[in-house]
């Protein structure tokens, strides 16, 4: 039977209220600002975290350059999350037989859930579920499956 034991979050460290990523994306295609400005409105959203500055996001070149980024920092967050949840579980990390991961932003191969079991002591017979292409459903793909 599966079991929930615990929750928690993590989000990257540079947080930027929505005005401030629509003004940002509004300049930099100003023929869509009004546009722009409707949606930012429209998805009542607060707040946006990015894992790096808004100044650095133009500087990525090129799909390979943002998604070598995105495994890097979708690496860290997750271990954050992974040792956040555990410091007061009553489950030993040790003791987890299903590990599903699920992303909307980036891809890996190996998958997250592979580069990160071995680094984290997670059991060796581990059941891996990496979900790709669920877009914003993904949490909800995966508690499913669970």
């Amino acid at each position: 039977m599966a079991l929930i034991i615990n929750a928690k979050t993590v989000f990257p460290k540079f947080k930027y209220s929505q005005d401030q990523l629509t003004d940002f994306l509004a300049t930099i295609w100003p023929e869509n600002k009004e546009m722009i400005m409707k949606f930012g409105k429209n998805v009542q959203v607060k707040e946006r975290s990015l894992c790096i500055p808004i100044e650095q996001v133009l500087k990525l070149d090129g799909f390979a350059n943002r998604n070598d980024l995105w495994r890097d920092k979708a690496l860290e967050l997750t271990a954050e999350s992974i040792q956040k949840l555990f410091i007061d579980s009553p489950l030993p990390l040790n003791e987890v037989d299903m590990f599903i991961t699920t992303s909307v932003t980036g891809f890996s191969i190996p998958s997250l859930d592979t580069l990160l079991m071995n680094k984290l002591g997670m059991n060796p017979t581990l059941k891996r579920l990496p979900l790709f292409g669920f877009g914003c459903l993904g949490g909800v793909a995966s508690l499913n499956r669970a």
